[in-house]
């Protein structure tokens, strides 16, 4: 670089700074800003910052005269030169020097700094090779730092490349390529990749040639540069003429035997100074490849082959040579043996060795495929085995593997001979341990074991009652004794493995066989008339016994006829498990006192006022029955008596002398005595008169012919006699009928027995007028309302209706004429002769109208009063009448159920609407009297009150006459879609109505009402009677009761329908039934069949109810059946599928028989998502509840039971019976693997058989039903299931 008229780099570096530093003044601090300055020099990126922000274009307005763009040309050097006349434009004539000058590319990268103190000044460019064909920035500043300017450099390579090429002489079958021979010389200006490519073109020589050529090869080089700039040269390859005895080939070729290659490309050509002749386009010489033959081979891996080749040469007639080449294919690899790490072995069953038989390592080779494998467990033998015998331990295993080479490849292998055999544990089935004097036994664990053992170790006993907490000895006590057995887990372990071990299972007995010990009070003396119905003076015994026990007594009198002997108390002590504990007092008996007679009180004498007295001395009050005796009641009496009778007139009067005899059989004494008993009838006959006797005088009043019944009399003395004293009667005896006149006549009658006892009644003959008189009268009346002073009324007289009333007896001025307002209950004729009437009265009145005669008789007759005010307006305007009346009436069930809810219409005089209550009982009131009214009952609502399944049965069993529906109602009640007849389409449209697919029926209300009383002339078809609906009631004049209807629920035939929808369902609870359905796991996308089975065969008419699936995993897709008839989709509410909801419904009206364990139902299900079927399908009773209507008419509810996806019925179990606790009824399972007899036996606490049920029965599951009546009492009860192969016990509870 040139300084002239500069002070050097430094200088210009400072007025570089100077400048930076007066263009940043206000912004930096001179030192902070120079630093800034010189580490963005050095790093980049300072001055890009610099150009963006704060070195604008211009300068004071001043544009220094730089030019636009130049060519910046590198050298040989690969650089370029830029002096101050190249920057300033050609027109400027003086430099504004001094200058400095920034070369950089696209404004970061600094390339070069130079300083211009004149316009001949130049500085290089360096390195600028890596932008060339691109755009440098020369930005140009004074020293004063107010003038700038920038120049765009183009990077540019105008120089070529030279080239140099040399002349070469080789062989004709030499690698000719660029690569063998060699590139030619090239030099460039920059290190910059240069192009070469080459032209060959080939120059053929013939045989005769001088210098030994037979060709050569003219090979024009061209170089080009980045630049395009190009240079050439031409090299001479000379190819020198060979001869058969250059070529050779390897005598020896040895392949791998994995995939090996025997071509020629690999196997090697014939060799022309080392070079293959597999290309002899240049050469005089030409190869062929004879052929190629095997002659040996090893398991088909290894191979030997035998390869000619003939070398021609083209410039010597009939110069052949001959060449031979051996290839061997061999496995050169050995086999590569994979042992297992540790072999795993436990020992044999039941020892403590084990038998080993070696497992084959894996073998992989590229060749070979069959081995020689010698094996070896060190110390103990060779081969795989088995070898037996062998000791728990670790033994080292080693393979040596040979190939078809005789390579060898070896590996080894751990065997680990474990005791992998847990103890064996047998316990006894049932073991009985008895209680010591205390009342507790530790029994050690050990007492289980019925010889467990062990393979190899020392084994140890523990046991435990539940399970969990494991012991080496168990407690049982007093409380283990009302238990039948006792479960103990007995636990067998390995000593020296404690964690090792095996369970297994005992009942065991808790006794207790121990006597109680029972002390008797001492021996006593007592006299014979000791009281031994108080025993316990003569004392109480004393009881040991540690467990709870019952003490009970016995007396045993070995008394003789005479009471005199030994008493023996005889006292057990009996604990709860029937041992006894026995003492035996003994009493000895002695008469202190013989029997004489003293002590006989003889029976007095007596006389009886009765009529024939039972005077059997069993049947007479003391003290006249038999003697009595004072004392001594050890003696042996007995007594005896005769009868002497006398009669006056039996059996009224008679004597009777009675003659009494005692003895003593223990002294043989006799006594006796006479006893009078005298029997007197005092006592008068008991008459009987007939009635007071009313007779109707005849039409003229005169005398009338009165029959008397006759009077009769009851007497002791069978022969009594009646007489009458009327003198009117035909006879004197007890019949008095006779001709009476008019009046009343008092007959007597007289009854007299053989004692002369006597007694009197009589009798009123009364002969009267009785008939009523007739009444003749106006029907109706109108009645003008007047005034006296301030009231308004008028006054009506009874006798204002007559019209010549008369009667047969009384004269028509003494007939009594009577009138009241209209009372239905009222049964006897009013007093009163008028009636008032008000303003309040104005309208219709109905009155009674009563004429009576001077005996009484009377008739009456209804009429009707209009009561008016039309005159003189008495009254006003506001007068009305406010006589009104009440209706009512019940709604019920033919069989009596109150139907509330329902709604009552009236029409007629008024309209009103009514409902019943919950005793179905309605009233209409304040309803005007005088007008006519209609009461119509309607309810269209509780739909499927009452409504089930079967009642389709029902309907179908009338519809095929096997069983008609006895009751007009339930023949209503069966026509659903009210087509005054039953048909299959009232079936049809009662399932919709089950199954939730309708909510009415078709042309038909909920229930229907007929008239209450209403009789139906053709009961099987009750339509034909056309009966009421409705009651009218014409010209209500009362209050009116009794407007009752019949009810009857439509689709409901057996009256199930409780007519009130809160009322509380009064049918027993009815017996579960299982659905058995096999459980299983199901998989997205899955289909599968779910059958539905019954574990016993029986009948059954049909059954309802929803099946309930969750339908985010299941979609049900089809349902059929092969045992039930006509079961279709039709049987199903399809309407509620996607909601996971099936309702069904079906029927027959002859029961259908299910095998136990067949299908009678299949469903079939696509799986959504994946599941298990448990979890998933249920049967639910809502929104159809769940029934079964069993071949015997029971009611029972279904219910869908899983069994264990595995094989169930592959072992014997007792199941817990369902439910439990129970009130009516419960249902105890089990399972049978096979066919066989099984016998269920129900247990008190006290192991008295209460019930047993047995059967012969097949494998599967299989149920018994008991019900509350089968148990003696509520309690706790024990049932026990055996089999010849099978027991086990549970425990139900009775509430």
């Amino acid at each position: 670089m040139n300084h002239n008229n500069c002070t050097g780099r430094n200088s210009g570096m400072r007025g570089y700074s100077k400048i930076l530093e007066s263009g940043f003044k206000k912004i930096l601090s001179p030192k902070i800003f120079l630093l800034k300055i010189l580490l963005l020099i050095l790093f980049g990126g300072f001055f890009n910052d610099v150009k963006a922000e704060h070195l604008p274009v211009k300068w004071n307005n001043v544009l220094v005269p730089c030019d636009d763009t130049i060519n910046g040309s590198l050298d040989q050097e690969c650089k370029f030169i830029i002096s101050g006349a190249v920057l300033i434009e050609p027109d400027t004539l003086t430099c504004p020097c001094p200058l400095t000058v920034l070369v950089r590319y696209n404004f970061s990268d600094t390339l070069a700094i130079g300083n211009i103190d004149n316009l001949s000044d130049t500085f290089h460019v360096r390195n600028a090779y890596q932008y060339l064909n691109q755009f440098l920035t020369a930005e140009v500043f004074d020293n004063a730092g107010t003038r700038y300017c920038e120049v765009v450099i183009r990077v540019e390579d105008k120089l070529a490349p030279q080239l140099t090429c040399n002349t070469l002489q080789v062989n004709c079958n030499a690698d000719t390529s660029a690569a063998a021979i060699g590139f030619p010389l090239v030099v460039e200006n920059c290190d910059q990749n240069v192009t070469l490519s080459r032209l060959d073109q080939f120059i053929p020589l013939d045989c005769t040639n001088p210098l030994g050529r037979i060709g050569a090869i003219a090979r024009t080089w061209i170089a080009i540069d980045a630049s395009g700039n190009r240079d050439t040269c031409t090299q001479t390859i000379f190819l020198l003429r060979a001869d058969t005895s250059q070529v050779t080939i390897a005598p020896m070729v040895i392949l791998p035997c994995t995939n090996p290659d025997t071509t020629p490309a690999n196997t090697g050509y014939p060799l022309l100074d080392g070079v293959p002749m597999s290309a002899n386009a240049f050469c005089n010489l030409w190869v062929v490849r004879g052929p190629t033959v095997l002659i040996d081979s090893c398991d088909g891996a290894e191979k030997k082959f035998l390869r000619t080749w003939f070398v021609n040469d083209n410039c010597i007639s009939g110069a052949v040579k001959e060449l031979n080449q051996t290839i061997e294919i061999r496995d050169t690899t050995p086999a590569v043996v994979t042992c297992q790490d540790t072999i795993f072995a436990g020992t044999d069953p039941g020892i403590c060795t084990g038998t080993i038989l070696l497992p084959n390592p894996v073998i992989t080779d590229d060749c070979t495929t069959s081995f020689t494998i010698d094996v070896e467990i060190t110390g103990v033998g060779t081969g795989f085995g088995p070898h037996p015998n062998l000791l728990p331990g670790i033994y080292e295993v080693i393979y040596r593997v040979r190939d078809c080479s005789d390579s060898v490849s070896v590996c080894s292998s751990v065997l680990l001979l474990e005791d992998t055999e847990e103890p064996t544990a047998i316990c006894r089935e049932f073991t009985v341990v008895s209680l010591n004097s205390t009342g507790i036994a530790n029994v050690p664990a050990q007492s289980f074991d019925e010889e467990s053992y062990d393979n190899c170790d020392n084994i140890g006993f523990l046991a435990s009652r539940d399970g969990i907490n494991f012991t080496p000895t168990v407690r049982f006590d007093c409380n283990d004794l009302a238990d039948d057995s006792i479960m103990v887990v007995l636990r067998v372990y390995e000593q020296s493995r404690p964690d090792v071990f095996a369970d297994c299972m005992v009942m065991v007995d808790v006794q207790d066989k121990l006597k109680p010990i029972v002390n008797c009070p001492p021996n006593r003396t007592v006299d014979c008339s000791f009281d031994f119905s108080n025993l316990a003076i003569l004392g109480s015994p004393t009881v040991i016994e540690p467990c709870p026990y019952t003490l009970t007594d016995t007396t045993i009198f070995n008394l003789n006829q005479c009471g005199v002997g030994t008493v023996l108390r005889i006292f057990k002590a009996t604990d709860s498990s029937g041992n006894m504990g026995i003492c035996t007092q003994t009493i000895t008996v002695e008469n202190q006192s013989p029997f004489n007679l003293s002590m006989i009180q003889w029976p007095p004498d007596t006389t009886f006022n009765t009529c024939n007295p039972d005077l059997n001395p069993n049947n007479l009050p003391p003290p006249y029955n038999r003697p009595r005796f004072t004392a001594d009641s050890c003696a042996m009496v007995v007594v005896g008596h005769t009868d002497d009778r006398f009669d006056v007139s039996f059996p009224a009067c008679f004597k009777i002398f009675r003659k009494w005899t005692v003895m003593d059989w223990c002294t043989n004494q006799q006594w006796t005595h006479v006893q009078k008993l005298i029997v007197m009838d005092n006592t008068p006959p008991v008459i009987t008169c007939p009635g007071n006797i009313t007779a109707p005088a005849s039409a003229n009043c005169t005398a009338t012919m009165v029959t008397i019944p006759p009077a009769t009399a009851t007497d002791c003395d069978p022969n009594v006699k009646i007489t009458n004293n009327s003198p009117y009667a035909t006879s004197g005896g007890a019949d008095a009928s006779g001709v009476y006149p008019v009046g009343t006549t008092i007959v007597t009658f007289t009854a007299r027995d053989g004692c002369g006892n006597f007694k009197t009644c009589t009798t009123r003959v009364t002969v009267t007028d009785q008939t009523a008189p007739t009444l003749k009268v106006i029907n109706q009346l109108a009645i003008e309302l007047g005034r006296i002073g301030n009231v308004v009324d008028a006054t009506l007289f009874a006798t204002a209706f007559n019209t010549g009333s008369f009667d047969n007896c009384t004269a028509n001025s003494d007939l009594k004429f009577t009138i009241r307002h209209r009372d239905p209950s009222a049964t006897t004729p009013p007093t009163t002769t008028s009636l008032t009437y008000t303003c309040d009265d104005i309208g219709i009145d109905t009155v009674e109208v009563w004429v009576m005669d001077l005996a009484g008789n009377s008739e009456f007759v209804i009429v009707t009063v209009d009561v008016q005010d039309n005159f003189m307006n008495f009254c006003g305007s506001t007068a009305t009448n406010n006589r009104t009346a009440t209706i009512s009436g019940t709604v019920k069930t033919e069989s009596g159920k109150a139907v509330a809810g329902t709604t009552l219409k009236l029409s007629g005089g008024t309209n009103k609407t009514t409902v019943t209550n919950a005793d179905g009982y309605y009233e209409f009131k304040d309803l005007e009297k005088g007008k006519n009214y209609t009461v119509t009952p309607e309810k269209n609502t509780d739909l499927l009150d009452g409504v089930t399944t079967f009642d389709l049965v029902l309907i179908s069993k009338h519809i095929l006459n096997e069983e008609l529906l006895n009751s007009p109602f339930k023949v209503i009640s069966g026509d659903v879609n009210n087509s005054h007849g039953i048909s299959t389409f009232d079936l049809i449209a009662l399932r919709k109505a089950i199954l939730r697919m309708e909510d009415h029926f078709p042309n038909n209300a909920s229930w229907k009402f007929v008239k209450k009383g209403f009789v139906f002339s053709d009961p099987a078809n009750p339509m034909a009677s056309n009966p009421p609906r409705v009651i009218t009631i014409s010209n209500l004049d009362k209050d009116t009761n009794g407007l009752d209807f019949t009810a009857t629920k439509v689709g409901d035939v057996n009256g199930n329908a409780s007519g009130n929808l809160n009322a509380v369902d009064d049918r027993e609870t009815p017996l579960p039934l299982a659905i058995h359905i096999r459980d299983q796991e199901f998989e997205r996308g899955e289909m599968m069949d779910v059958n539905l089975s019954v574990a016993e065969a029986r009948e059954f008419f049909g059954w309802q109810g929803v099946v309930q699936f969750d339908p985010e995993k299941l979609e049900l897709a089809a349902a059929k059946s092969e045992v039930l008839e006509r079961f279709s989709e039709e049987n199903f509410g399809w309407l509620y599928a996607p909601q996971g909801l099936l309702p069904l419904s079906w029927h027959q009206s002859k029961a259908t028989q299910l095998e136990s364990g067949k299908p009678f139902v299949t469903l079939s299900f696509r799986a959504k998502a994946d599941g298990k079927l448990s979890e998933s399908l249920h049967f639910a009773g809502n929104p159809v509840q769940a029934e079964w209507y069993d071949g015997s008419g029971e009611l029972n509810r279904p219910e869908f039971v899983f069994e264990d996806s595995k094989n169930s019925f592959d072992r014997y179990e007792l199941l817990q019976n369902r439910p439990n606790p129970f009130e009516k009824f419960t249902i105890i399972g089990f399972k049978l693997p096979e066919a066989t007899t099984a016998r269920l036996k129900i247990f008190d606490l006290s192991g008295k058989v209460v019930k047993t049920l047995e059967g012969n029965f097949e494998a599967g599951n299989h149920e018994f039903r008991l019900m509350k009546k089968d148990f003696p009492q509520s309690g706790v009860f024990f049932y026990q299931l055996e089999t010849p192969k099978f027991t086990a016990t549970k425990k139900l509870i009775l509430l």
